[in-house]
């Protein structure tokens, strides 16, 4: 079993007005193609770049599912022989659904350069000061190149 998120665009007028029953028929689509729905959510409800099957506005559904190998297929084809589903994006979600701790960084994060960088700037003046050869004024002393 691998665990699934799909994105569903669905029909914007259906699931302003029945959200519960839209979430329960998706849960239904992927229970039918052999998964198990972990959760679905209510993602966002947007105005869409273009038209799609006469709908200016849909409401985005994103449902997390565990099923085979085989399931992500089947859901897509009921998905496209339903009429409430404009759209369907599924993907292998390989980090879970777990709320992911943030990554703590080291004190001097960035600090150390890499042995590669240190030796390749070596001899070489920092940003801040004036290189050899240099009057010191930039462009503007130059004059612009309009």
């Amino acid at each position: 079993m691998r665990l699934y998120e799909s994105m569903f665009l669905v029909d914007n007028t259906r699931a302003r007005g029945d959200l519960e029953g839209v979430m329960a028929e998706l849960r239904e689509m992927v229970e039918r193609a052999g998964g198990e729905v972990v959760n679905c959510d209510k993602w966002d409800e947007r105005k869409l770049a273009y038209e799609i099957s006469g709908q200016r506005r849909g409401t985005y559904i994103l449902c997390h599912w565990n099923g085979p190998p085989t399931a992500s297929a089947r859901v897509e084809r009921q998905c496209r022989l339903s009429s409430l589903v404009l759209r369907v994006l599924n993907v292998v979600d390989e980090d879970g659904v777990e709320v992911v701790k943030p990554r703590e960084e080291p004190a001097h994060y960035g600090a150390q350069a890499s042995g590669r960088d240190r030796d390749r700037d070596q001899g070489r003046p920092a940003r801040n000061q004036e290189r050899p050869g240099s009057t010191g004024k930039g462009r503007e002393a130059r004059g612009s190149r309009h």
